[in-house]
């Protein structure tokens, strides 16, 4: 399967948005998180500083994972 990396990046900003907005993370959503973490996707400052702190929230129970 071929992604397009720079794809990753822009498409990771509306899926924050969504996850903090309401409380709740998919279990896609968080595949799709270290997947962008792991792979070269081209990642802002802000981005990578909201993918921490999703990553502490869910480590601390303050993100609900859903299917």
């Amino acid at each position: 399967m071929n992604t397009d990396n720079s794809s990753l990046g822009s498409a990771i900003g509306p899926i924050i948005q969504r996850i903090f907005t309401s409380g709740k993370i998919t279990q896609a959503d968080e595949c799709g998180f270290f997947m962008a973490i792991a792979s070269d996707a081209v990642l802002s400052a802000e981005e990578l500083s909201q993918i921490r702190r999703i990553s502490d929230h869910l480590d601390m129970g303050l993100l609900k994972v859903v299917d």
